[in-house]
Parts: structure tokens; sequence; C-alpha cells
């Protein structure tokens, strides 16, 4: 439903180890829930297909990822998460489900980033379960969501991390999957990175 984008350049706000962005989508005319559930974010990087969730904070309603309350009206819902740059010493603490849990993701740079909207009643990454009587998430269909993530070479985090080195095919097969945990992440046999994509630079 919207495009936005984020360029992570010198010491930037709100951390120097990424940038915010935040979102307003007109959830309304989607689904009727109650505010008070928590937007859970599933973000798919086009050119790796990394696979990451994340919890969106309510910023502008309860600012509180424990108990959420988001700001909405007839227009838009309005929530928020931050981008870590996803060199290697950052993605080593805080590419983990606690950080996804308090809407900090690790997602590749200088890519586009595809963004579906699931919700739940608690902070849970759960897609599927053997037990009928547990909650799962439930997919928030017609959104349509794209970030595009950028980095300048004054970037504070940059250093000799290379802002972009793929080889592009023109055919790919690699497709779209659904952590089968809690994490929030694919385990590593389920992500597919290399099946068309040549070299990459971001390491599972």
């Amino acid at each position: 439903m919207g495009m936005y984008n984020l360029e992570f350049t010198g010491t930037m706000a709100p951390t120097v180890l990424g940038g915010s962005i935040t979102f307003y989508e007109n959830l309304n005319s989607l689904v009727d829930i109650p505010n008070t559930k928590y937007i859970i974010a599933l973000c798919r990087s086009r050119k790796t297909n990394i696979t990451r969730c994340v919890t969106t904070f309510p910023v502008g309603g309860s600012n509180d990822i424990d108990n959420p309350v988001y700001f909405n009206n007839d227009r838009f819902w309005k929530f928020r998460f931050t981008f870590l740059f996803a060199k290697k010493s950052i993605r080593t603490f805080y590419d983990n489900s606690v950080n996804r849990k308090l809407s900090l993701v690790c997602m590749p740079t200088d890519d586009t980033i595809d963004i579906d909207l699931y919700y739940h009643s608690s902070n849970s990454y759960l897609f599927s379960s053997a037990d009928p009587s547990q909650e799962v998430l439930t997919k928030i269909e017609g959104t349509n969501i794209v970030v595009n993530l950028k980095a300048k070479e004054d970037y504070v985090q940059i250093g000799d991390f290379p802002v972009s080195y793929f080889t592009q095919y023109n055919n790919n097969d690699v497709a779209p999957i659904i952590p089968s945990t809690d994490s929030g992440q694919p385990a590593s046999d389920q992500e597919e990175l290399n099946a068309q994509y040549g070299t990459q630079t971001y390491e599972v």
C-alpha cells in the first residue's frame, strides 16, 4: 500500500546502528481488529531472499511494546520499526528474536524489502501450529509495503563493508518462505539464498 525509503547516512538518529521508518497504513480498509493487537511485519529481501519478522512499535499510541495500543483513525494506522545496518558485527549481536520483538531488524542494505503484515494477541512469530487451540499469526491480506534501503558513503558503519556486491541473473526461482519456528527467521536449511543470485554479502 505504501513505498518508503531509508538512507543510512552520517551518524543518523535514533541510533548510529541504523534508522527508523514510521509507517502510515490504511489497515481499517483491510481488516476489522482492535488496535491492541500486535502488528507483526514479515520482511523479505528481493535480492537475497533474507526473511525476518519484526514487531512494530505503537508510536503515537501507547508507545509501549509490552502493551501496544496503536494510533489509528479512518485513514491510517501508525507504527514504526528500526532497520539496523546489516554488517556482520551488528548482526552478531542484534539479529535475534529478542531484538526483533523490540522492533529492531537486520535486513540487507542496497536492497528492496517487501513487507507483509500479520496480527496476533501476543508478541509471537508463530505462523502455524499442530495444536488447533493455539493462536497463530493472521495475515492482513492486501498490504503491499515496499522499503528501499540505501547507504551513503559517509555512513559511519560502512567502513570496508561493500554496499553492493552480487551477481544478477535474468531468472530466479527463489520462493518466498514463512519461518517454521517462533524465532522470527527461517532455519538455515529453509532459507534459499544462493539458488540464482551468485555471490552474497549477507551471511546467515
